[in-house]
């Protein structure tokens, strides 16, 4: 996939969410830029909430460093290769996306260090949609 392919599958993934939230009832907004802090930002009941949204079509997702726990919610979608099958959408809060990420990326490294008799020194956290399976659909996240 081309540099321009993953900036239309996630841009896609963005308004998807949106898409899904108004259909929901919600009032829903993509933020644009490069520095911004949430990628939609939610108002219900006078509460704003900010999302992130990760977007891939082979079902894991690339997060970087393991996010830190805040109020933000985090949701993944993923977009099957058959273009005639629907999105999936995985919605976690990031207190629970911190915790599991640390505990893959804690297992992971002790893997490494047992292979390889050293430290991982750096690594990117990732998650697979097996971890998040829980988490389908779980839109009620965003009723509270």
């Amino acid at each position: 996939m081309v540099k321009n392919d993953k900036y239309l599958l996630g841009m896609a993934g963005e308004f998807n969410v949106c898409a899904e939230l108004m259909r929901r009832g919600f009032s829903a907004s993509i933020t644009y830029g490069n520095s911004k802090k949430a990628d939609i930002i939610v108002l219900n009941d006078d509460q704003i909430k900010m999302v992130e949204v990760k977007t891939t079509s082979n079902q894991k997702w690339v997060l970087g460093k393991v996010p830190q726990t805040s109020n933000k919610i985090w949701c993944f979608v993923y977009f099957p290769q058959d273009l005639e099958q629907k999105a999936e959408y995985f919605i976690i809060q990031q207190t629970d996306l911190s915790r599991i990420v640390a505990e893959i990326d804690m297992e992971y490294r002790e893997k490494f260090r047992n292979k390889n008799g050293k430290e991982l020194s750096k690594g990117v956290a990732s998650i697979n949609q097996k971890e998040l399976l829980q988490y389908r659909n779980a839109w009620h996240f965003f009723n509270n």
